[in-house]
């Protein structure tokens, strides 16, 4: 903020180049999640600050994406130093039995829980091979760091046995081939099925990742739709599903905030097919969904609100993704990577409702839609920024 207000005249220049649609998105990515659980409350008439805590993380990055922008500060460049340094770390503090935990044969750093730990191990590890891309030719020569980071997040991602963020995986290989084989249809067609051929050979030869989408399939097939049902792990997810769209049917404008459900759901006969323990989980843990726990605490605006904090970052890098300037696109690259990662991560776990995590992903997003902004707007083919 100092740094904002000494150079206030020099901000609002740099900052009018950017287009007037793109300055609306990004006022609404940032005020949303505030603004959606005022808007929650005020219908409910119950106010309650500690909901503003993870959402006003958000509204405070806000200054940090303008010094990045404004000072082109090549936030990519000082995360490919960073996050492979500290996904090897991390695979040698597994592999040595240092500050780790090991839950059911599962295995985290002590500081952090399974699923957070898997989802960003494998996001850190994708980021660090689209690194490799950004300043030399994309993909063809990634460098020896990059991959034996790719390998080290791979590796932790699936110690953990999270499932949390796997479907990412192909998705972001379909990215980065859209990328390197821009028109060119044999390429894509031949990425697509080299991606399916990992997919099975993952599937085949890694035991940890047969067991757990075995299990997932069981837990599929097990579930019971019309009587109740035992505690699985996908089970519960389609249960926490199930009573949560149930509640924003009922209070669609309003929301129910983060505990006032709870006599709803224990007494009344609709929720029969979850069990007592996955009733209390919602009610203490919330639905292990980014949108769901957002919907059911703040109705239609917190859908509004969990879905712009994933479109808007899109927007800004699809359109740096497009552009004709390979290196603009080598940007674009980067950020879609983050986003689909944090987006498929979302659908089984809170990404931006804990605090730590909604502090950590903002700050990502900031500084990465500062640095893809300032290189759209300068237009420059060198897009030379300050380190």
């Amino acid at each position: 903020m100092p740094i904002m207000l000494t150079h206030f005249q020099q901000v609002k220049e740099s900052v009018s180049l950017v287009p007037n649609y793109i300055k609306l998105l990004l006022l609404i990515f940032y005020v949303s999640p505030v603004l959606s659980v005022f808007l929650g409350q005020a219908v409910r008439y119950n106010f309650s600050w500690p909901n503003y805590d993870s959402p006003s993380r958000i509204l405070l990055c806000l200054p940090i994406f303008i010094v990045v922008y404004h000072f082109k500060i090549n936030a990519v460049k000082s995360f490919n130093i960073s996050i492979p340094v500290t996904l090897i770390l991390a695979s040698l503090l597994v592999m040595f039995g240092f500050y780790t935990k090991i839950t059911n044969g599962r295995v985290s750093l002590c500081c952090i829980d399974l699923l957070t730990f898997g989802s960003l191990s494998l996001t850190f590890g994708v980021l660090c091979f689209s690194t490799s891309g950004v300043f030399s030719k994309f993909i063809s020569r990634p460098t020896l760091v990059s991959c034996i980071a790719l390998f080290s997040g791979l590796y932790l991602s699936i110690g953990s046995g999270s499932r949390t963020g796997w479907g990412a995986l192909p998705v972001v290989i379909i990215l980065w081939s859209l990328a390197a084989f821009r028109h060119k249809y044999r390429a894509l067609l031949l990425s697509g099925l080299f991606t399916f051929a990992v997919s099975v050979i993952a599937y085949v030869e890694v035991p940890m990742v047969n067991s757990r989408i075995n299990q997932a399939l069981q837990d599929i097939k097990s579930y019971n739709w019309n009587g109740p049902n035992t505690e699985t792990s996908l089970g519960e997810r389609i249960s926490f599903a199930r009573i949560g769209f149930s509640l924003l049917a009922k209070r669609p404008l309003s929301g129910w905030g983060d505990h006032s459900f709870a006599s709803t759901i224990k007494e009344s006969r609709e929720y029969d097919f979850a069990s007592q323990a996955t009733r209390d989980w919602v009610i203490h843990c919330g639905f292990h969904s980014e949108i769901m726990t957002n919907a059911v605490r703040s109705g239609i605006w917190g859908v509004f609100s969990s879905l712009m904090l994933f479109m808007v970052p899109s927007v800004i890098f699809m359109r740096a993704f497009l552009s004709q300037n390979g290196v603009i696109r080598k940007y674009g690259v980067y950020g879609l990577t983050y986003v689909l990662c944090i987006f498929i991560t979302s659908l089984s776990t809170e990404v931006f409702n804990l605090k730590y995590t909604a502090s950590f992903h903002a700050l990502m997003l900031s500084a990465l839609m500062g640095t893809t902004l300032a290189c759209t707007v300068n237009r420059s083919k060198t897009c030379a920024f300050s380190s």
